[in-house]
């Protein structure tokens, strides 16, 4: 995910989808060939990632680097679910979409800022909800939906993924569950930073013009229909995937 950043800007959208995407269609068919001992040895690097991907998030003044590392240490909660239940599940895939739709979203509503503004950081640029009302809210919107609030879609598939009934207590458990509360912490950060307090009074606003309107609209109201999205469709799509994956391979 850190590679993203240093991606041309016009790609910098894409990958940030396409890529994890393909990492998950090859952990369809990559971890349920995995002997056990290998299994405990991605999920002991699953939980150092979330937890080293949240520690540099914590870190960052520069938008793009902050979604950059959150996106590994969600990304490595879901490589430590997939370590302890030894495939691809229903709910793991739903967790999985949900983090690329959120974070695409995101990395989308930075670079519309980049576009106008320049690549700033937060020491730079804040207190866009006053000149930016619609910005505002389809960013603070997306926030919600990564920090795990209901009525999206991540809240659900990290709930199932943690109360599952392959999931014992350990210290990857430890360090996912404060992955997740350090996400909330850097996640609404962002959002007190970057849309609240007082914006600087030298550069020209301008918000959300139709066609970016509707891309948001599309990413919020994917991220709220995946919520409601049956378990038997999420197996066929698995099933699918898999297949697709085993056919190319």
């Amino acid at each position: 995910m850190t590679a993203l950043t240093r991606a041309p800007r016009g790609l910098t959208v894409a990958l940030s989808i396409l890529l994890p995407a393909l990492g998950v269609g090859g952990a369809a068919v990559l971890i349920p060939k995995l002997p056990p001992p290998a299994l405990s040895a991605v999920g002991v690097l699953a939980a150092v990632g979330a937890v080293w991907g949240s520690i540099k998030a914590l870190a960052q003044v520069r938008v793009s680097q902050l979604l950059a590392h959150a996106g590994l240490a969600l990304y490595s909660v879901l490589w430590w679910h997939l370590a302890q239940v030894g495939k691809l599940t229903p709910h793991s895939m739903l967790y999985a979409s949900a983090v690329t739709l959120a974070l695409g979203g995101l990395t989308f509503g930075w670079d519309r800022v980049r576009v106008r503004y320049g690549d700033l950081d937060l020491n730079q640029i804040g207190g866009l909800f006053r000149p930016m009302p619609r910005f505002a809210l389809c960013m603070a919107l997306l926030v919600m939906a990564v920090v795990g609030l209901p009525p999206f879609a991540l809240f659900f598939g990290y709930l199932a993924m943690l109360f599952s009934p392959s999931t014992t207590m350990s210290a990857g458990l430890v360090a996912v569950i404060a992955a997740w509360f350090a996400a909330s912490w850097y996640m609404f950060g962002l959002m007190r930073r970057l849309l609240f307090g007082p914006h600087r009074t030298d550069l020209r606003y301008e918000d959300l013009g139709p066609a970016e309107i509707g891309a948001f609209v599309v990413v919020i109201a994917l991220l709220i229909l995946l919520s409601g999205v049956p378990e038997e469709w999420m197996e066929a799509g698995v099933t699918m995937l898999a297949q697709i994956q085993g056919g190319v391979s």
